[in-house]
C-alpha cells in the first residue's frame, strides 16, 4: 500500500478516499469540505447504520450484517458506475477485524480498476470532548455526550490502531477544515 494517493490534480484512475477516525473528530465535515475542493461526493457510513437500527437493534449480528449489506451494495454500485471518477467515505476502527472489512472493501473498488487510499484523523481528548456535544453533531443517533465519548473511547481501545495498512495521521486539534482538506489534497500531489 502506497502513502498518499495519486495527484489529485492530475488523477489517471478512479480513487477512492477513506476517511477513519474517532467519533467527533470530524470526519464528515472534512469529507464535505474536501468534496467542495475535488468534486467527489461522499458517503457517510453513518447513514448506514441509520437505516439499519429501522429494522435491527442496534449493535445486534442481524444489524450489523445488515448495515454491511447496505454499504457493500452501494459501494458495488459506485465501483461500476461510469458517472463517477471518485468517492470520498467516512468511518471508525472499531475492532481489530475492521481492516479486514476494509480490504474487502479496497478489492470491490480494485476489481473495477479503482485505488483506495486512507486518512486517519485525529484530535487531543479535549477536543474531541468539545467537538461531540457541537450542534453539528445534534443529527447523530449515538455519541451525543461527553460521557458516551469517553466511554466509547474506552471501550474501542483499537479505533487508531493501522496494522499494516499505511496512511497518513492529520491531527486536527488546532488547525481548520480547510487546512485539513488542504492537507489531504497535498498528501496527494507528493
Amino acid at each position: 500500500m502506497q502513502y498518499g494517493f495519486p495527484s489529485l490534480t492530475m488523477l489517471n484512475s478512479r480513487i477512492h478516499i477513506v476517511i477513519l477516525g474517532p467519533p467527533a473528530v470530524g470526519k464528515l465535515t472534512v469529507s464535505k469540505r474536501l468534496s467542495k475542493m475535488i468534486n467527489f461526493p461522499v458517503f457517510d457510513n453513518a447513514k448506514t447504520v441509520d437505516i439499519a437500527s429501522i429494522i435491527y437493534n442496534y449493535g445486534t449480528a442481524e444489524f450489523r450484517q445488515f448495515r454491511d449489506r447496505l454499504r457493500f451494495a452501494f459501494y458495488n454500485e459506485v465501483a461500476k458506475s461510469t458517472f463517477i471518477n471518485g468517492l470520498i467515505s467516512t468511518n471508525v476502527l472499531r475492532h481489530p477485524n475492521n481492516w479486514k472489512y476494509f480490504d474487502k472493501v479496497e478489492n470491490i473498488f480494485k476489481n473495477s480498476g479503482w485505488e483506495t487510499r486512507y486518512i486517519m484523523l485525529t484530535a487531543s481528548d479535549e477536543e474531541l470532548q468539545k467537538r461531540v456535544i457541537s450542534e453539528s453533531r445534534e443529527s447523530k443517533h449515538t455519541l451525543t455526550s461527553k460521557e458516551s465519548l469517553k466511554k466509547w473511547i474506552s471501550d474501542n481501545p483499537f479505533h487508531i490502531l493501522l496494522e499494516n495498512h499505511i496512511c497518513p495521521v492529520i491531527d486536527t486539534t488546532n488547525i481548520s477544515i480547510e487546512e485539513i482538506a488542504r492537507k489531504i489534497i497535498q498528501i496527494g500531489d507528493e
